[in-house]
């Protein structure tokens, strides 16, 4: 497993890392650029700003990482503004792996992570400076990571605290989608699989605990700081243009259209694997905790 991991650690390095800074700056990355160089220029690491002005655009996890891969090399470039990205692919990459082999043979999880690692939309994301796939890292560990702990049987504890870690990671990259997907996705596995008692458990108000603590610990200095609407508006204010800019002309096909057709799919897959009884338990998470994000995210943005 050791070897298998390293060999993929090697295939993302190889594919991401040459040609990442041939390309100048674009889009959204010379805002994080910005962000991250007033932070250091400030010391005022709570408040994303650009020209002294509050940009209320994303919570700053992403922004504090480029500031400190800067601070540690003296140089805010192209390198600095992607990295992050290219390690969040890598370490999903492992993560999946590690994940598949609860169930799959070293080959089938191997061929799990070269999966992931290969996709387009990874491929063009992991390169580039947003909070795409830091987030797809957070998210997928507070799934993934959760169920891991419970097929093994790990103590409620540990595996509410690491799923609601992750979400409180995802929430201070992205947003609140990520403890939405998490609870939602959990929730309606607990409660398909019978499991529902675990809702009520010490460890779940546990991991309801960790979260709040990691996330307040940004949110409510950051809101005695510049008040309660920019608390709001920096985890919504984005939603109308993103929303607007997703927009095609009729009849076209993209990701988005791709994507709604998920849940159709899966609940087809579900109904028939459950009728023949070849449905177990990490069928029915996977299928579950999918439909439900998918679900999520087209009801979070109008």
């Amino acid at each position: 497993n050791i070897f298998r991991a390293w060999g993929l650690l090697l295939f993302v390095l190889l594919c991401y890392l040459p040609r990442l800074t041939t390309l100048t700056l674009r889009g959204e990355e010379t805002r994080r650029a910005l962000v991250a160089r007033e932070m250091l220029a400030t010391g005022d690491f709570l408040v994303p700003r650009v020209q002294g002005q509050p940009l209320l655009s994303r919570p700053p996890l992403q922004n504090w990482l480029i500031a400190g891969w800067t601070a540690g090399t003296g140089r805010l470039d192209e390198l600095a503004v992607r990295l992050p990205s290219v390690i969040a692919v890598a370490a999903t990459t492992l993560l999946v792996f590690w994940y598949a082999r609860g169930f799959l043979s070293p080959l089938g999880a191997m061929a799990s992570g070269l999966v992931f690692a290969s996709l387009g939309q990874v491929g063009e994301l992991g390169r580039f400076g947003e909070t795409d796939a830091l987030f797809t890292l957070f998210v997928s560990l507070s799934l993934l990571g959760w169920h891991a702990g419970f097929r093994a049987g790990w103590p409620r504890w540990q595996t509410w605290c690491l799923g609601y870690l992750a979400a409180a990671l995802g929430t201070l990259t992205k947003g609140p989608q990520a403890p939405v997907y998490f609870v939602a996705g959990v929730g309606l596995f607990l409660l398909w699989e019978r499991h529902w008692s675990m809702l009520f458990s010490r460890g779940h108000m546990l991991g309801l605990t960790v979260f709040c603590l990691v996330v307040a610990s940004w949110q409510v200095p950051f809101q005695l700081l510049v008040g309660g609407q920019a608390g709001r508006d920096i985890y919504l204010a984005d939603v109308p243009s993103d929303a607007q800019g997703d927009a095609a002309p009729a009849g076209s096909i993209t990701s988005s259209s791709i994507e709604g057709g998920q849940p159709q799919t899966q609940a087809v897959e579900f109904t028939y694997a459950r009728s023949q009884r070849t449905l177990d338990v990490g069928d029915s998470f996977t299928i579950i905790s999918r439909q439900t994000a998918v679900t999520a995210n087209a009801l979070t943005v109008p």
